[in-house]
């Protein structure tokens, strides 16, 4: 029985509505454990946070979380209940936006009455969440975040090579929601584009019954630097295919004489968006910081505000005609003055960066130097921070694509053509498409800008959650009296136990059989009281 059996063999027992740990199993099971040569826990006396969180309940990922109805699979029962009984917790039956946002009402709830088992619960999730993301690489982490994905929502990962409608390419979709619906994931850095193949996209939606019926339905994760991932959602249909890809496609190469009898209605004009209100408190916000933070690369607030006032689009706000110009009102005494430390200072702890070399003021550094360091780090934190951080540029890209006034050509007659065509005759309109010539295709791959394709309107911003062993033990001090008083002496009690069989069967110390039953009975009677206190609240 290796440790991750063994954790997971005591989180079932820790499941609502189920008897606690008798002694007898308890005794077996460590049997099993000292069999294997494994420790529970440490030696020290006291156990810390860090301690208690490498005990967290772990599971070993693979696609087979994510594929409950494969025959082939061996042992997909068990791998599949295993796992699902773990996420089963996290807002029961719900979608992606419950989900998110049960697990961060628990993150900041610090202090509410809630149980052992609904702590330890949701900082499995948060445990298991941070080692699929961080732990694994890119191409990895990808695809175990799919089968992670559909454990938790209760849907199937698509798994393998697609047939004449992919042309042996890998499918468009990556899990089967619960309702049925094709998902493709991505799991992106804050700059990577959203992308994918032109022809594959195009052929599903023509084609392919899921796409034909639902579109193809994008959740994008997005990977961002202060350890929180964001949660993104939009759905690319025949109806809205060239409002998402026609930079991709050579209209001029397409003939649409077989479907020249229909035309679309006009759209309607949009109703103000609801969003814009809170984007310009958070631009605000985001203004004021950015201009205050200005003494750490040696510009005063006054002559920023100057520069940066009126600027609202991330283009001319970091551009030459806004901090970018700032560089000729560089003042080599404010950067080494005690406001510009402070001002720095305040910066690492809002964007959770690390200083360097290059960004320290040092003996005999030059301080121009270490303004372009601390500049550089400036602009990445500004891309790279979740929406929320006061130093994200995110809710100004977002604003300004909300309120873009440019008037805009009119659609064209083959777009208005075509997309009438998609209402009525998918086949026809993936045909016209996909058997014009190879010009059709500007590229092969379309490659969507990330914070353009974040901030549409018909996009939906989930919120983030938060990722990384430093964030998970925020949240474990935040719950530490009930982690201290009701989940670390049953660990504690396991140690013991382990160390008096050890002592009888290394050493041969006979009188540390008493010493296991002592703890053993201790461990009894901790876990029946964590289960009667677990059924009162």
């Amino acid at each position: 029985m290796n440790k991750n059996e063994w954790d997971n063999s005591l989180m079932e027992h820790f499941a609502p509505k189920k008897a606690g740990l008798s002694l007898d199993l308890l005794m077996e099971m460590v049997k099993e454990v000292m069999d294997s040569g494994a420790t529970l826990l440490s030696e020290a006396e006291e156990q810390s946070m860090e301690e208690l969180y490498k005990f967290l309940p772990q599971f070993e990922f693979s696609e087979m979380i994510g594929r409950p109805e494969d025959a082939d699979i061996a042992n997909k029962s068990e791998v599949r209940s295993t796992f699902t009984s773990m996420m089963s917790g996290i807002a029961p039956g719900a979608g992606l936006q419950e989900k998110i946002d049960y697990v961060n009402k628990f993150v900041s709830a610090a202090g509410e009455a809630t149980t052992a088992v609904e702590i330890l619960r949701n900082l499995t999730f948060l445990r298991l969440l941070s080692v699929v993301v961080q732990d694994f690489t890119d191409a990895g982490a990808g695809f175990i975040f799919e089968a992670f994905l559909a454990g938790l929502l209760g849907g199937a990962q698509v798994s393998g090579r697609g047939g004449e409608e992919t042309h042996g390419s890998l499918p468009i979709h990556d899990y089967m929601d619960g309702d049925g619906k094709p998902v493709s994931l991505k799991l992106l850095g804050p700059n990577t584009p959203i992308g994918g193949s032109m022809y594959n996209i195009t052929r599903f939606l023509a084609t392919n019954q899921l796409g034909v019926e639902h579109g193809i339905r994008y959740v994008v994760a997005i990977k961002f630097d202060d350890e929180k991932l964001g949660f993104y959602e939009f759905t690319i249909t025949r109806e809205n295919y060239f409002s998402w890809l026609q930079k991709f496609i050579n209209l001029d190469a397409i003939d649409i004489s077989p479907a020249l009898k229909s035309s679309p209605e006009e759209l309607s004009e949009a109703e103000a968006d609801p969003r814009i209100e809170k984007l310009s408190n958070q631009v605000a916000a985001f203004r004021e910081k950015i201009i205050s933070l200005m003494p750490m690369l040696g510009y005063s607030p006054e002559d920023a505000k100057n520069k940066l006032e009126g600027k609202d689009t991330a283009k001319s706000f970091t551009g030459n005609s806004g901090l970018g110009a700032l560089r000729h009102k560089f003042n080599p005494a404010l950067i080494q003055s005690e406001e510009g430390q402070k001002a720095f200072e305040e910066f690492l702890s809002l964007s959770g960066a690390s200083p360097t070399k290059k960004t320290t003021l040092a003996a005999g550094a030059d301080p121009n130097e270490v303004r372009k360091a601390r500049y550089a780090l400036l602009k990445s934190a500004m891309t790279k921070l979740s929406e929320d951080n006061i130093l994200s540029i995110r809710p100004m890209q977002k604003l300004s694509n909300l309120t873009d006034k440019t008037t805009k050509a009119p659609v064209g007659k083959k777009i208005k053509v075509l997309n009438d065509l998609a209402k009525t005759n998918p086949e026809l309109w993936g045909e016209i498409i996909l058997k014009s010539p190879k010009e059709a295709f500007v590229h092969s791959q379309f490659e969507l800008n990330q914070a353009k394709s974040l901030s549409r309107s018909e996009t939906t911003n989930y919120g983030n959650l938060v990722i990384g062993k430093s964030q998970v033990l925020k949240v474990m001090n935040n719950y530490g009296t009930v982690l201290r008083n009701e989940i670390m002496p049953i660990y504690e009690q396991l140690y013991n136990i382990t160390r008096a069989i050890n002592s009888f069967f290394v050493e041969g110390d006979l009188t540390a059989s008493s010493r296991a039953e002592t703890a053993g009975n201790k461990l009894e009677v901790q876990t029946n009281t964590l289960a009667s206190n677990t059924t009162e609240k």
